[in-house]
Protein backbone atom coordinates (compact mmCIF):
# COMPACT_ATOMS: atom_id res chain seq x y z
CA UNK A 1 0.00 0.00 0.00
CA UNK A 2 1.30 3.44 -0.91
CA UNK A 3 2.74 5.83 1.93
CA UNK A 4 2.91 8.85 -0.08
CA UNK A 5 1.32 10.52 -2.82
CA UNK A 6 1.80 13.30 -5.41
CA UNK A 7 -0.98 15.60 -6.95
CA UNK A 8 -0.77 18.55 -9.45
CA UNK A 9 -2.51 21.06 -9.26
CA UNK A 10 -3.03 24.98 -10.41
CA UNK A 11 -2.38 27.65 -8.89
CA UNK A 12 -5.92 28.18 -8.31
CA UNK A 13 -6.45 24.68 -7.01
CA UNK A 14 -4.05 25.48 -5.00
CA UNK A 15 -5.62 28.50 -3.50
CA UNK A 16 -8.54 26.89 -3.07
CA UNK A 17 -6.83 23.88 -1.45
CA UNK A 18 -4.69 26.43 0.89
CA UNK A 19 -8.12 28.11 2.41
CA UNK A 20 -9.89 24.86 2.70
CA UNK A 21 -7.32 23.51 4.90
CA UNK A 22 -7.02 26.81 7.05
CA UNK A 23 -10.63 26.76 8.05
CA UNK A 24 -10.74 22.71 8.36
CA UNK A 25 -7.90 23.12 10.76
CA UNK A 26 -9.78 26.42 12.22
CA UNK A 27 -12.86 24.43 13.09
CA UNK A 28 -10.11 21.67 14.50
CA UNK A 29 -8.76 24.67 16.63
CA UNK A 30 -12.20 25.77 17.84
CA UNK A 31 -11.44 29.09 16.59
CA UNK A 32 -14.62 29.40 14.74
CA UNK A 33 -14.13 32.90 15.04
CA UNK A 34 -11.72 32.50 12.76
CA UNK A 35 -13.93 31.34 10.33
CA UNK A 36 -16.13 33.67 10.73
CA UNK A 37 -13.53 36.28 8.96
CA UNK A 38 -12.81 33.55 5.99
CA UNK A 39 -16.85 34.44 4.92
CA UNK A 40 -17.98 36.62 1.95
CA UNK A 41 -20.05 39.44 4.43
CA UNK A 42 -21.57 41.72 1.85
CA UNK A 43 -24.16 43.85 3.07
CA UNK A 44 -24.41 45.80 6.57
CA UNK A 45 -26.97 43.84 7.97
CA UNK A 46 -24.74 40.89 7.45
CA UNK A 47 -21.82 42.66 9.06
CA UNK A 48 -23.97 43.09 11.86
CA UNK A 49 -25.27 39.22 12.44
CA UNK A 50 -20.90 38.40 12.08
CA UNK A 51 -20.66 41.07 14.71
CA UNK A 52 -22.33 39.37 17.40
CA UNK A 53 -21.64 35.61 16.31
CA UNK A 54 -18.31 36.29 16.15
CA UNK A 55 -17.84 38.21 19.85
CA UNK A 56 -19.88 35.07 20.81
CA UNK A 57 -17.47 32.42 19.44
CA UNK A 58 -14.56 34.61 20.76
CA UNK A 59 -15.49 34.17 24.04
CA UNK A 60 -16.29 30.66 23.87
CA UNK A 61 -12.66 30.41 22.72
CA UNK A 62 -11.22 32.13 24.98
CA UNK A 63 -13.56 30.10 27.87
CA UNK A 64 -12.92 26.41 26.84
CA UNK A 65 -9.61 26.14 24.46
CA UNK A 66 -6.32 25.23 25.44
CA UNK A 67 -3.68 27.98 22.48
CA UNK A 68 -1.31 25.96 22.08
CA UNK A 69 0.93 26.89 18.69
CA UNK A 70 2.24 23.43 18.82
CA UNK A 71 -0.40 21.63 18.06
CA UNK A 72 -0.98 19.81 21.92
CA UNK A 73 -4.97 18.86 22.44
CA UNK A 74 -5.96 19.22 19.30
CA UNK A 75 -7.51 16.64 17.28
CA UNK A 76 -4.61 15.34 14.45
CA UNK A 77 -6.69 15.99 11.53
CA UNK A 78 -6.22 19.59 12.66
CA UNK A 79 -2.85 19.41 13.15
CA UNK A 80 -2.48 17.94 9.40
CA UNK A 81 -4.41 20.71 7.79
CA UNK A 82 -2.71 23.11 9.57
CA UNK A 83 0.46 21.43 8.26
CA UNK A 84 -0.98 21.77 4.56
CA UNK A 85 -1.90 24.77 4.92
CA UNK A 86 1.17 26.13 6.34
CA UNK A 87 3.46 24.94 3.41
CA UNK A 88 0.73 26.05 0.58
CA UNK A 89 0.56 29.22 1.91
CA UNK A 90 4.73 29.75 2.26
CA UNK A 91 4.80 28.41 -1.35
CA UNK A 92 2.06 30.54 -2.55
CA UNK A 93 3.07 33.98 -1.09
CA UNK A 94 7.09 33.31 -2.10
CA UNK A 95 6.07 32.45 -5.92
CA UNK A 96 3.57 35.37 -5.66
CA UNK A 97 6.56 38.17 -4.12
CA UNK A 98 10.17 36.23 -4.47
CA UNK A 99 11.65 39.48 -2.68
CA UNK A 100 9.90 38.16 0.46
CA UNK A 101 8.29 40.43 3.59
CA UNK A 102 9.93 39.89 6.56
CA UNK A 103 6.40 41.20 8.20
CA UNK A 104 4.34 38.66 6.96
CA UNK A 105 3.80 35.11 8.70
CA UNK A 106 3.10 33.80 5.05
CA UNK A 107 7.07 33.84 4.34
CA UNK A 108 7.70 32.38 7.65
CA UNK A 109 8.61 28.19 7.52
CA UNK A 110 6.30 26.33 8.23
CA UNK A 111 6.13 25.04 11.80
CA UNK A 112 5.23 21.14 12.35
CA UNK A 113 2.27 20.47 13.85
CA UNK A 114 1.28 17.17 13.38
CA UNK A 115 2.40 14.00 13.45
CA UNK A 116 3.86 13.42 10.05
CA UNK A 117 6.94 15.22 8.05
CA UNK A 118 5.41 18.28 6.65
CA UNK A 119 4.61 18.10 3.09
CA UNK A 120 6.62 19.10 -0.07
CA UNK A 121 5.71 21.38 -2.75
CA UNK A 122 7.19 23.19 -5.47
CA UNK A 123 6.33 25.14 -8.62
CA UNK A 124 6.54 23.33 -11.65
CA UNK A 125 6.35 24.46 -15.45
Amino acid sequence: MAEKYMIEVTKKQAAALQLACEVGARIGMYQLHDVCNLLPWKTPGQREIYDEIYKELWAMYLKYTSRCIDGRGRPEVSNTLWDLYQVIRHRLAWDAHPEGDNTSVMFDSPMRTGEDELPKIKAVE
